[in-house]
């Protein structure tokens, strides 16, 4: 559930406010879409890296033009189902083998070392 709210505050916010506002504002519409579209792919680069960069921008724009087609429920229900299709199938790490090496007493876990 969290998941499909979250994909609905995003669209809110980068299909509704700011490609609304910017358009509002006298930007037209092509550098508007651009610059939301922009602002949605860095959005996601702190979480998955520079990675995802090209992906975000290319579902983003698909995202952009579902809502200026459909409107911004049709962004909303293809971006929850696309959240709810990647959590479902995303790698897991998987569990240390049984009676495999253990990590030394006293040592922090590996994703606390600040790399």
């Amino acid at each position: 559930m969290r998941t499909v709210l979250c994909a609905a505050a995003e669209e809110a916010l980068w299909r509704l406010a700011a490609l609304g506002g910017l358009v509002q504002a006298g930007v037209p519409a092509a550098p508007a879409a651009a610059l939301s579209l922009v602002g949605f792919a860095l959005l996601h680069v702190p979480r998955n890296g520079w990675r995802v960069l090209p992906y975000q921008l290319v579902f983003g724009a698909v995202l952009t033009v579902l809502a200026l087609a459909g409107g911004l429920l049709a962004a909303v229900l293809c971006h929850g189902v696309h959240n709810l299709v990647m959590g479902a199938t995303a790698r897991r790490p998987r569990p240390p083998a049984p009676g495999g090496p253990a990590a030394p007493a006293g040592l922090p876990p590996s994703r606390s070392w600040g790399g």
